[in-house]
């Protein structure tokens, strides 16, 4: 509750991905670390791309991600995952976008990777953001919540 803990949701920025620039993202190659740091893959950065994929294309809360890794890798040849929000909970049944299984093809036995802490997952998802590109001119129109109608382009 402490006022500098806290964002009001008119300073909060949207952006939209389109498919092409989800697309993108996903293929971005995560450079390997500096070589003062050890020089090795950037695992966290390229679990991160990865797990915020697949939340696009789930329209899931990071809160309710864990579970959608948990049930696809209960069965990865599965068409949809059913889960149960955490936020409401309601059940939810969401179709596998082919890219999921894609995604889960890059990890040891097809698995996805567990989705870990929101914090950390945030921290990791704006480096990739950044480093990727995706803040350099290519997204050129934030979007803004309206009560009637979700996201417009402004």
């Amino acid at each position: 509750k402490h006022p500098s803990w806290t964002v009001k949701e008119g300073e909060v920025l949207r952006w939209v991905l389109s498919e092409a620039q989800l697309r993108a993202f996903l293929d971005f190659e995560v450079a390997p670390a500096r070589e003062g740091s050890g020089g090795g893959q950037r695992k966290g950065l390229t679990r991160c791309r990865d797990l915020f994929v697949v939340q696009c294309l789930t329209g899931v809360r990071f809160s309710d991600l864990q579970q959608v890794v948990d049930r696809f890798n209960e069965d990865p040849d599965q068409l949809d995952l059913r889960i149960t929000t955490r936020k409401t909970h309601k059940p939810v049944t969401i179709p596998v976008h082919p890219w999921i299984r894609e995604i889960a093809d890059r990890y040891p036995e097809g698995m996805l990777p567990n989705a870990g802490t929101g914090q950390r997952f945030n921290r990791c998802l704006k480096r990739a953001a950044w480093e990727s590109g995706l803040f350099e001119g290519t997204l050129q129109k934030p979007a803004s919540m309206t009560a009637d109608n979700g996201p417009q382009s402004v």
